[in-house]
């Protein structure tokens, strides 16, 4: 999981945004399995998902944009579980 997250961020940041535009979609579900789960990932996959999931945001721009409400929960989630493990 830690190094496809890791190919998803590589493929991201060598794309523009309009070549990127087709795989939007598919990129942040990718990330979002992992994001929606984290409780069952160890810390290294959290960060990669989350470092995957900017790299889709920057590479998609505006295409992002109907997902925001969805990814915004999910890190406001892991926000709050990691304050309950401190």
């Amino acid at each position: 999981m830690d190094k496809s997250l890791h190919a998803l961020t590589e493929f991201c940041q060598n794309m523009d945004c309009d070549s990127f535009a087709a795989y939007t979609a598919d990129a942040i579900k990718i990330c979002m399995v992992s994001l929606d789960n984290a409780q069952w990932f160890d810390k290294s996959i959290r960060f990669e998902s989350i470092a995957a999931l900017a790299a889709v945001i920057r590479a998609s721009e505006h295409t992002a944009l109907p997902y925001m409400n969805e990814i915004l929960e999910a890190l406001f989630k892991i926000i709050k579980t990691q304050s309950l493990e401190e």
